[in-house]
């Protein structure tokens, strides 16, 4: 496994991979049943500020029900999080999940400016590690909103290393 900085990780990896559904709407079926389908890989928290959402999805999955963030990984029950809220929420998940360490798995577009997106990347490179096909989807949008705004991108040329391989 590699990390954002090119640095290799623990070679053994555990036996399962417990992961957070985070926003546990329309989408979060879908990604429900690929994790499902997926080896290693289960849902072991499903998080919404709606409660009774998080706890219905959470039956159907076997899972616990969370009406936080921060109470799904205070009960530390999940490597990762899958964050599938709507986009002006992504930030403070994101950064909240990587300061304690998990693994984040980030619906496109990663933020809605490029600051946010700045900071998560920040974070990310600092912390742990982003899905590189969700990390690559989510830059391309800031550059996108950069050209937009008529504001040249400083961090082109360190994009590949930001990005890493899980699993």
């Amino acid at each position: 496994m590699r990390s954002l900085l090119g640095r290799s990780t623990s070679p053994t990896m555990q036996a399962e991979l417990r992961v957070a559904l985070v926003g546990c709407g329309a989408i979060a079926q879908w990604h429900a049943e690929a994790l499902r389908a997926a080896r290693r890989t289960r849902v072991t928290a499903c998080v919404d500020p709606e409660r009774a959402r998080a706890e219905a999805l959470a039956t159907k999955l076997g899972a616990t029900g969370f009406s936080s963030l921060g109470a799904a990984l205070a009960a530390g029950v999940a490597d990762a999080v899958a964050i599938m809220v709507p986009h002006h929420l992504h930030e403070p998940l994101v950064l909240e999940a990587l300061a304690a360490g998990r693994h984040v798995f980030l619906e496109k577009p990663m933020a809605t400016t490029v600051a946010a997106c700045e900071r998560i990347l920040s974070a990310a490179e600092a912390a742990t590690q982003l899905d590189p096909r969700h990390a690559l989807q989510c830059a391309c949008h800031a550059l996108e909103q950069a050209a937009k705004l008529g504001r040249q991108w400083n961090s082109i040329e360190r994009m590949p290393s930001r990005l890493s391989t899980f699993g």
